[in-house]
């Protein structure tokens, strides 16, 4: 599997990323995303590939407990101190293909928007296994991933990696996941256990 760690660690990209994208999370929100995740058990979630938290801030409107999980070090610290005074916030460094931290049949929900897109189909592979094996029964995942297709993560325009909408659905199936609801404009799935 292809190693992300690398390119997460290109000192100034991510936070010159996350400066432009912060501001547009509210609207995002509003508009995509909450209509096609209102409707989850928010108790116990997994914002996935976290980075500086945006995601994780509007999560926090609802959810009980938050796992904020990403490989990149410096993302881990800025949501230990952004998130500093909210105790059901747990910012968690991971290794780039596990979840190790996360005790099976915990989660409730499992939440990853604007992450997975950079994520070929090997590594998605892996990380479905650990969502299941980490997700409770009858919880959800909201997956936001690409629909390139070709190529891979180092190739492709603007990093996308090699997911195709077929070959999500095939790796989900694979992990034992069903897709409960598709959307094509964001190139994204719902999935149940």
């Amino acid at each position: 599997p292809q190693d992300i760690t690398a390119a997460s660690r290109t000192k100034g990209a991510w936070r010159r990323y996350y400066d432009r994208a912060e501001p547009l999370i509210d609207s995002q929100w509003e508009t995509w995303l909450w209509p096609m995740i209102a409707q989850s058990d928010f108790r116990v979630t997994l914002d996935f590939a976290c980075g500086f938290g945006r995601n994780t801030r509007k999560l926090a409107e609802h959810a009980g407990k938050i796992y904020a999980v990403d490989v990149n070090p410096a993302a881990i610290e800025h949501c230990q101190t952004r998130f500093a005074d909210n105790p059901s916030i747990i910012p968690i460094l991971t290794d780039g293909h596990s979840l190790p931290a996360i005790a099976d049949g915990t989660l409730t929900f499992v939440y990853s928007f604007d992450s997975v897109v950079h994520f070929d189909m090997d590594l998605i592979g892996e990380y479905l296994l650990e969502f299941r094996r980490t997700m409770s029964p009858g919880a959800t995942a909201f997956i936001h991933h690409s629909n390139v297709g070709t190529g891979t993560f180092g190739t492709n325009p603007a990093g996308r990696g090699n997911a195709s909408a077929a070959t999500f659905k095939q790796a989900c199936e694979q992990a034992g996941f069903a897709i409960d609801r598709k959307s094509t404009r964001l190139n994204s799935s719902h999935l149940g256990i």
